[in-house]
């Protein structure tokens, strides 16, 4: 739920500046469907399995990684390129986020890249927060590799 939570704030925290662009706009859109049509494909290759009474799952980790490491590569690029600004944060902790929030917004790769992956997370945790509420709907598949639910 923290996870769902956190991604969601960051989310509704980033929309409102891309709402004043079309691209901004489109981007969000995108974003958002491209990482919702990615979790939705993991999640049906997520296994369930039921060990000692307790529900675990062994996630598609190409799909988490590659979502991951796409939101990671483009902020190195932005770094790397100089289109950060490189002027000194502010002492005022509100004045730096919304700085932050500004640089990210203003571009609409940025946007695109981090609603794709707040999507797909928010997505694939809502799903495995529903399919673990559902008691005996998930059959025993492995015995590896899994990580817990609970």
């Amino acid at each position: 739920m923290l996870r769902i939570g956190l991604f969601s704030a960051l989310g509704l925290a980033l929309i409102a500046p891309a709402a004043r662009s079309v691209a901004g706009a489109a981007a969000v859109s995108a974003g958002l469907a491209a990482g919702i049509s990615v979790a939705a494909w993991a999640a049906r290759r997520t296994r369930f399995e039921v060990r000692d009474a307790k529900l675990y799952y062994v996630p598609h980790a190409y799909a988490g990684i590659a979502v991951s490491l796409l939101f990671l590569g483009r902020l190195v690029y932005r770094y790397a390129a100089g289109l950060y600004v490189s002027a000194p944060p502010p002492s005022d902790p509100a004045a730096a986020m919304s700085r932050s929030l500004g640089e990210i917004s203003g571009s609409p790769a940025t946007l695109a890249v981090f609603f794709i992956l707040a999507g797909y997370y928010s997505y694939y945790y809502l799903y495995l927060l529903r399919r673990s509420s559902r008691p005996g709907s998930a059959a025993a598949e492995s015995r590896h590799g899994s990580a817990a639910i609970n």
